[in-house]
């Protein structure tokens, strides 16, 4: 990566996760509860729990070699003030964050952010959902990886 290069990356189990939560967790808890259900317990389980990063190291890494770096989020806005603190820990430093809650992630980055300062832009998410809605907007001008704790 450069100093040409935007960095758009999911936050949760990409860079931060809590203790017992997995895609397994999501997957048996929407199955059985609902989505809506689902991420009221995830929101308080982020409430409540302190998360722990991913690979400290390679965040760290990735920070140095790129020019941008935007976290883009299915987390809702109203945990704005929570998101901060919960990045923190990770870094000192205030990052900028697209919330995007239950919208397209691809959508919204469209609709959000201009691109065009950028040589290069890459998208890093753990979800197959977030990459295909992104890579459905963006196709060959994008570059897409997963990454996940799991």
């Amino acid at each position: 990566m450069t100093k040409d290069t935007l960095v758009l990356c999911d936050i949760d189990e990409t860079v931060l996760t809590f203790k017992g939560v997995t895609h397994e967790w999501w997957n048996a808890n929407i199955e059985k509860h609902g989505h809506a259900w689902t991420y009221d317990q995830w929101e308080h389980i982020a409430r409540t729990n302190p998360p722990e990063a991913t690979d400290p190291t390679g965040f760290q890494t990735m920070v140095r070699n790129s020019g941008k770096l935007i976290f883009v989020t299915a987390r809702k806005k109203h945990l704005m003030r929570l998101t901060e603190e919960h990045l923190s820990k990770v870094t000192n430093q205030k990052w900028d964050v697209l919330f995007c809650g239950t919208e397209s992630k691809g959508r919204i980055i469209k609709e959000h952010l201009d691109l065009s300062p950028f040589d290069r832009v890459v998208f890093i998410d753990d979800s197959d959902r977030h990459l295909q809605t992104v890579r459905d907007e963006f196709g060959d001008a994008m570059e897409f990886y997963k990454f996940h704790a799991f």
